[in-house]
């Protein structure tokens, strides 16, 4: 029987930057690279609304395109690993457990 390989959690963003791309037209999210990610998922919340899904990357960047003038935004990055979470699904019956690895960043887009 062959021994189980532990699967290590996917560590967390660190070092969140954000600032206005090309004429203000976007919004340009970077971050440090984490351990053990696949991806990252980054979800947006605008106005204090609920956090809707905006897009994967694998890099540590992530230009949000679709902003709106004089809007406040915030920003979910998800480190995700997809081995991490199989295990974890698999051994608690199916229960999807709390991703660990989020950090959020907040920031108003204003168009000129």
């Amino acid at each position: 029987e062959t021994p189980a390989v532990p699967i290590e959690r996917p560590g967390k963003v660190s070092n969140i930057k954000i600032c206005y791309g090309k004429n203000n037209s976007r919004l340009v999210i970077t971050w440090n690279e984490a351990k053990n990610v696949e991806k990252y998922l980054i979800y947006r919340q605008m106005n204090n609304k609920a956090f809707r899904y905006v897009g994967t990357t694998k890099n540590c960047r992530f230009d949000d395109k679709r902003i709106k003038a004089n809007k406040k935004y915030r920003y979910k990055i998800v480190s995700y690993q997809s081995e991490a979470i199989k295990k974890i699904v698999s051994s608690a019956g199916g229960f999807l457990p709390k991703r660990l690895s989020t950090q959020n960043i907040s920031a108003t887009a204003i168009a000129r």
